[in-house]
């Protein structure tokens, strides 16, 4: 068991940033817990009266954590203590940080309610964690992708959608584009991530002789025994070109289970929101990672803890790591 507590889960962003010039954005170390990256933000903008726009971030960081990591404003913001989370000043600059500005992170997890301590291991395949779906991010962006606007906007659980439909009663793509940009894309990138994730251990299981399973909300991580071959795969897009026979024949049937095809991935009702292709390694690479003693558990009676440390590049999910070990 792993987040039963947030100090049991910390996250520390490696920067990419030297936060040491003059210019228009100040960077600011946030600390958060028991809130969402956006959430803090957005309150950040009402408190000090900076539109939403003007804030930047590398990366979204859970919710039931306790993490730090680095963001930028165009402005100025002070040191304030909110209580869920607290802004500490870290510079100026010419540039604002935006996602995927970050070396990496440094992971601090107790996994509690345990009798063994877990094996190292010093790689994982690269899937996507369940945080980057959130409560319900793929349902959304499927039906997006369907063109089923009615059905994502009932889904969408923000006051400006609910403010426009009150007004324009069935104006479902009005409603949408309220949405801040950078948070419908998100839904986007789940539904890429998803289809990542099937592919992705489709080719693990078939080039595997031995391999573990662990389950996950949305279907199952499949784990290989032994190192297989680092591959690039695809995240999906109307533009994706392949150059592995295999990969695409993976994509096509994981398209087909998912009731969507190819074309789909082209939204001309909110052109801006189109997903772009990219591509991503099938392995990450685990660093320095050390595994403590089991300890007393003193939140679950008779059972066992343990403490872990480790980092991990841009994009790769501690939680996998954790799948990985106990799988």
């Amino acid at each position: 068991m792993i987040k039963q507590i947030p100090e049991d889960f910390i996250v520390e962003e490696i920067p990419l940033h030297d936060f040491g010039g003059e210019g228009p954005y100040t960077y600011f170390l946030l600390e958060k817990k028991a809130c969402n990256t956006e959430e803090a933000i957005q309150e950040l903008s009402a408190d000090f009266r900076i539109p939403r726009k003007n804030f930047s971030y590398a990366g979204t960081k859970d919710r039931n954590a306790v993490t730090r990591q680095y963001c930028s404003v165009k402005g100025e913001i002070a040191d304030k203590d909110f209580g869920r989370y607290k802004t500490k000043i870290a510079g100026h600059g010419r540039k604002p940080i935006s996602l995927g500005d970050l070396r990496g992170n440094k992971f601090t997890i107790t996994i509690r309610k345990i009798k063994r301590p877990p094996e190292k291991t010093d790689s994982i395949i690269n899937y996507f964690g369940e945080q980057r779906f959130g409560r319900n991010n793929l349902e959304i962006g499927l039906a997006i992708l369907k063109k089923n606007f009615e059905k994502a906007a009932s889904m969408m659980d923000h006051p400006e959608v609910s403010m426009h439909l009150l007004h324009s009663k069935n104006d479902f793509i009005g409603a949408i584009r309220k949405i801040p940009h950078k948070i419908l894309k998100l839904y986007l990138h789940a539904v890429q991530s998803y289809l990542w994730n099937e592919v992705a251990a489709g080719y693990v299981k078939h080039h595997s002789e031995n391999f573990s399973e662990a389950e996950y909300r949305h279907g199952r991580f499949i784990f290989p025994r032994k190192k297989i071959k680092d591959i690039e795969i695809p995240l999906l897009a109307f533009d994706t070109e392949f150059t592995d026979q295999e990969i695409e024949k993976l994509y096509q049937e994981t398209l087909e289970r998912s009731g969507l095809e190819l074309r789909d991935f082209v939204i001309r009702n909110i052109p801006d929101v189109t997903p772009m292709g990219a591509s991503r390694n099938l392995a990450a690479e685990v660093r320095n990672m050390e595994v403590g003693e089991l300890e007393k558990d003193e939140l679950n009676d008779g059972m066992k803890k343990c403490t872990i440390k480790f980092e991990l590049g841009k994009g790769s999910y501690a939680t996998i790591v954790i799948k990985r070990i106990f799988s």
